[in-house]
């Protein structure tokens, strides 16, 4: 489950960023055809397009307030009260390793290099499938 997660949210926020490759057709084509060369046909540059710009739409953030999502009337409150405390011991969990990324990045900036947001819990979104 925890490897299925990952991929919907880091994996795809650090491999799912392709939109520069489909804004020119002569960027990445989605298909090939027998001797047309590097370059999509009409159709599929517009069919990567509608995809890109339905899947470019920000999402809800990992660390937003989930609470009432488990707000489920068939459960006992005592039920409710666990789910909550496991969503908010994860979210702080999150919070700890933000906090520990930025100074990771604030110590490569110091050495001259580039910081690496990619996984950041901070500015992860949720990942749902079109």
């Amino acid at each position: 489950l925890a490897d299925i997660m990952w991929w919907v949210t880091g994996g795809h926020e650090l491999f799912g960023s392709i939109v520069e490759y489909l804004t020119t057709p002569s960027g990445f084509a989605n298909k090939l055809v027998a001797g047309k060369g590097p370059q999509p046909d009409v159709q599929s540059f517009a069919q990567a397009l509608v995809l890109i710009s339905l899947t470019g739409f920000r999402r809800p953030a990992l660390m937003e307030d989930w609470t009432h999502l488990f707000h489920v009337e068939s459960w006992l409150p005592e039920q409710q009260q666990a789910v909550l405390d496991v969503v908010r011991a994860f979210q702080a969990q999150l919070a700890e390793c933000s906090e520990e990324m930025n100074d990771r990045n604030y110590a490569r900036e110091r050495r001259g290099e580039r910081q690496f947001v990619a996984f950041n819990p901070m500015i992860l979104e949720t990942s749902v499938s079109i």
